[in-house]
Parts: structure tokens; C-alpha cells; sequence
């Protein structure tokens, strides 16, 4: 499955101009589908914006991401398009694991930009453990120029299906959406965000909090 981008009709985008910025609708900033074969190497953003990624140890099929829990990642170098800034934005990851952090991982980094001493803040999505390590949760978190936010789910993702996580966040605060349902909100004012990090998947810029499990898709929608 695939997330498709279509042109915007003529008429839609005059009545979109004449309504205002309130109107505006959001724009893909990177889509990554994951469906490379083996051996490619390159993870390939299909938005138009050119964040492509490179591999670190990932095994692929042609349709999902395989990662080890020691070495896999992927790595997209740091660009304009991935910073939101002050505006409104989500990134989402669609993934399946049956495997819940332990003590000594911490936790599952599925997607993350910029770390928590990064300049400019940073925002990133986790497979999160409960006190004792029996649940693999959902996990939302940003930091930004006036404030930061938190969300952390209650429900099992750890459980050997497939499960989307998307974070969202506004001059509100943070929403969490697990599968398409809101399951958290956090008010709070966060600021702009917008650092000079790499955007990662399935661990840290600096290595750690590595993935254990399959990955489909990922995106991140500014607007």
C-alpha cells in the first residue's frame, strides 16, 4: 500500500486563494514508501522533494523494511523541507514489531529529527515500554522554541500486527493518532522547530535506541 499525491484542480486552487491562508492545505514535505528491492540502498522519497535516504544494514523485500535491533537505520541528510518551523505539521509511521523494548534498549526509535540538546528542537515518534517491559506503546514527542510536549499511549503495539502512529502538532499543542483514532492531546505551546540534524529512522542520529521489526511506510506533512 502506497500514499498517492494528486495535482491540486485549477478551480480548487483559485477558490483556495481566494479564501485565504486559512484555507491552504498541507503539503507532503517527504514520503517514504519502502518498497526498494534488495540491495538498493537508498531509501527513495516519492513527495518530489528529493529526501532521499541511505541504508545502514536494512534487509528489504520490495515492499517493507526489515530492521535488527543492533545496526539498522536509515539516514536522510537534513533539508529545509523537513523543518516546519512555526507552522503546522505531522509525521506518521507505519510499522509491525512483536518485540518490546527492554531495559537495556530503552526504547524504539521509529523516526525521530534532531535529538533533545539539538538546536532549533526536535521532534520524533517512539515504540515506548511500560515499567516492566511488558507493553510496547506509542509514543509522541517535540521540542521547540517556546515550550515542548508528551504523549504516551496506554494500548500494546508490540503485538505483532500492523499499526500506524501519527503525531500532530498546532498552535494548540500535540494530538496523537494511533491507527486513526485520536488517543491523546497535549495542550501546550510549542514554538517553532527547525534544526540542522538528519531526519533517522529506526534509531538515533548517534546510534541507540535501535528497531527491532518491520517498517512499511513513513511521512512527514507540513502545512
Amino acid at each position: 500500500m502506497r500514499w498517492h499525491r494528486f495535482a491540486m484542480p485549477p478551480l480548487l486552487a483559485l477558490a483556495l486563494l481566494t479564501l485565504g491562508p486559512a484555507a491552504a492545505l498541507a503539503a507532503t514535505a517527504a514520503h517514504w514508501g519502502m518498497n526498494e528491492p534488495a540491495g538498493t540502498g537508498m531509501m527513495f522519497d516519492d513527495s518530489g522533494n528529493g529526501n532521499d535516504g541511505t541504508w545502514q544494514n536494512i534487509t528489504a523485500n520490495g515492499a517493507t523494511y526489515q530492521f535488527n535491533g543492533s545496526t539498522s537505520r536509515v539516514v536522510v541528510p537534513d533539508d529545509p523541507s523537513l523543518d516546519p518551523g512555526s507552522r503546522p505539521f505531522s509525521y506518521r509511521v507505519k510499522f509491525k514489531t512483536s518485540v518490546v523494548p527492554s531495559a537495556t534498549v530503552g526504547d524504539f526509535d521509529l523516526l525521530r529529527k534532531g535529538l533533545g540538546s539539538t538546536t532549533g528542537g526536535y521532534f520524533k515518534v517512539e515504540v515506548y515500554p511500560n515499567a516492566d517491559h511488558t507493553k510496547g506503546r506509542a509514543l509522541c514527542q517535540l521540542q521547540g522554541t517556546t515550550g515542548a510536549a508528551k504523549l504516551v499511549g496506554s494500548a500494546n503495539l508490540a503485538n505483532g500486527a500492523w499499526h500506524t502512529i501519527r503525531c500532530a502538532k498546532d498552535s494548540s499543542g500535540l494530538t496523537m493518532f494511533v491507527d486513526g483514532s485520536k488517543v491523546g492531546f497535549k495542550a501546550a505551546s510549542i514554538g517553532s522547530i527547525a534544526n540542522s540534524a538528519p531526519l533517522t529512522i529506526g534509531a538515533k542520529s548517534t546510534g541507540g535506541d535501535w528497531y527491532t521489526g518491520r517498517m512499511d511506510q513513513a511521512a512527514v506533512t507540513i502545512g
